[in-house]
């Protein structure tokens, strides 16, 4: 669902995920669980040599 007010300024579509680069993913977990974030899920990205979490909020669809 797109909020009205983005609605009324022509934004046509909804928001998939937002990436934040943390220095280790455990403390990154505890902070935003700290904050109303849910479970955490993890992908290792061979390509870029990375580890991503992925964490849900609200309604939103869990990746990963």
């Amino acid at each position: 669902m797109i909020p009205t007010a983005l609605k009324e300024l022509g934004f046509e579509y909804e928001l998939d995920h937002i990436a934040i680069a943390v220095n280790s993913l455990e403390e990154g977990k505890k902070f935003y669980q700290a904050i109303g974030f849910g479970a955490m899920s993890t992908e290792l990205v061979e390509s870029q040599k990375v580890m991503t979490g992925f964490l849900k909020l609200g309604n939103a669809a869990n990746h990963g």
